[in-house]
């Protein structure tokens, strides 16, 4: 069907099942950029994709929230997005460059062949399968 027959008040739309838990094989993808979420926090957000296996090419959000942001319920700053951080630049195996903001870091790894790691999904507090940043871990 040629796009100009396309009525999209004619498609339902499907929804995807969560992505089983366990551990993946990932390959950072470019386009990380900074936003404010819809709780006013900035948060650093990057995607990557499951790089093998019958999830393959499944995509996951990776949200890092600004670390002197606080937590409203806890009243504690969200140090551990930094934490997150650098075990997933561990897991990468390549140093940011001390000119580089975060953001550009990670879209220079998506972009130089550098950027496959391990990682695993898992329930989240909201109970839906989602990334656990503290697992990143360098690709085997």
């Amino acid at each position: 069907m040629p796009w100009n027959d396309v009525k999209l008040a004619d498609v339902s739309v499907e929804t995807f099942p969560e992505i089983p838990t366990g551990s993946y094989t990932f390959t950072l993808l470019p386009g990380a950029i900074t936003r404010v979420n819809k709780f006013g926090t900035e948060e650093l957000v990057a995607s990557a994709a499951i790089a093998e296996g019958p999830e393959a090419g499944r995509r996951v959000f990776l949200q890092y929230p600004d670390p002197n942001s606080i937590n409203e319920t806890t009243g504690k700053k969200a140090v551990w997005s930094a934490q997150a951080l650098k075990k997933l630049e561990l897991a990468l195996g390549t140093d940011q460059d001390p000119a580089e903001t975060p953001v550009e870091y990670l879209n220079r790894i998506a972009s130089n062949g550098h950027s496959t790691f391990r990682m695993s999904i898992g329930p989240n507090k909201n109970g839906k399968n989602g990334p656990q940043l503290f697992s990143a871990a360098a690709a085997v």
